[in-house]
């Protein structure tokens, strides 16, 4: 039913740059049933004004919620999920750009295949994703798992997707607070796990992200802000393992298994690369032996693995021959 009401989940923070862009396309929408829920995160910039005038002047039913102190997007969405009213729920970023059929797409695709999960493809405002020539395939349970962990337009993220909210209810699925990179990939992953989902996935683009052009915060990194990612997206992975050997059977399932396991000493990989680049040496070396892993069982498997984009394959195969190249200077 093509007027089932649709949930939109926008967290917002200090946003107002091109919060007012973003509002504009949601209001632009060709499919009308929509529910925004819009949450400002004790935003110290105007961005509370431009939403409560987009409440105003909306032709939905918008829900505004604000909380009293910055607590971070985790928090938010949880506030938001427990404002769903629709069928489905899907999510958008407060800087980011929808196309008008983005929503009626999504809701077409999930009503038209045996999906639990709807995918459109994303695209960077500044060029089109290449990702976007792929043909349209409704995935098994565990390809679409595999595509979850993978990096070649599926993978792990909210804001090209759409989900049931009923699935949502019956699992009891929420976001970890302290988890602040993949907490998007963890609650994506453990609905499809726990709703055993096939994913319909479209590679058309329909939504426009703004990637993080702060090139010089990119290049001023300190070791504790590359200790303090790097340690959350460990916790990450332990975090997906416990979900995998809790609901899903090895032998059954091996090749998600497999997946993961790769990506886990895929992450000490680029973890290692990056204190390498901020001269921590005496962390970098810590993980020496799972580096030595990847090199021996992970590395050559990854490079042939299907889930993962050619320009990631890439990264990966650069990261890798700088790391040996400093294990051995350091060891």
């Amino acid at each position: 039913m093509m007027n089932a009401m649709v949930d939109m989940i926008v967290p917002v923070y200090n946003g107002e740059k091109f919060l007012q862009e973003c509002l504009e396309s949601l209001e632009q929408q060709s499919y009308q049933n929509i529910h925004p829920i819009i949450i400002d995160d004790h935003s110290s910039d105007s961005s509370l004004k431009v939403i409560q005038k987009y409440q105003q002047n909306s032709k939905f039913e918008v829900t505004v919620l604000e909380n009293d102190t910055n607590q971070g997007v985790s928090y938010s969405r949880n506030r938001a999920l427990e404002q769903l009213k629709g069928k489905f729920v899907t999510f958008l970023d407060a800087d980011d750009v929808l196309l008008t059929n983005h929503v009626e797409k999504l809701v077409n695709l999930i009503e038209n295949n045996p999906s639990r999960i709807a995918v459109t493809g994303g695209g960077s405002h500044l060029k089109l994703n290449p990702k976007n020539f792929q043909r349209k395939r409704l995935y098994s349970f565990n390809d679409s798992l595999c595509e979850l962990l993978g990096s070649r337009g599926v993978e792990g993220y909210l804001w090209n997707k759409l989900f049931y909210v009923e699935d949502i209810k019956k699992y009891q699925l929420n976001f970890i607070k302290d988890i602040f990179m993949g907490e998007d990939l963890l609650f994506v992953f453990k609905l499809a796990v726990k709703a055993h989902a096939q994913i319909i996935y479209d590679p058309k683009v329909t939504y426009y992200y703004r990637p993080n052009l702060d090139s010089a915060m990119r290049k001023n990194r300190s070791a504790e802000g590359v200790l303090k990612k790097g340690n959350n997206w460990l916790k990450t992975y332990q975090v997906l393992e416990s979900i995998i050997d809790d609901n899903l059977n090895q032998h059954n399932n091996r090749k998600v298994f497999r997946l993961l396991d790769i990506q886990y000493y895929g992450s000490i990989n680029d973890f290692m690369y990056d204190l390498f680049a901020v001269d921590d040496i005496k962390d970098a070396i810590r993980f020496k032996m799972e580096f030595m892993h990847w090199l021996k069982h992970d590395f050559w498997p990854t490079l042939f693995s299907k889930y993962f984009s050619t320009r990631r394959k890439i990264g990966i195969f650069k990261k890798t021959l700088q790391n040996r190249r400093d294990v051995k200077t350091n060891s």
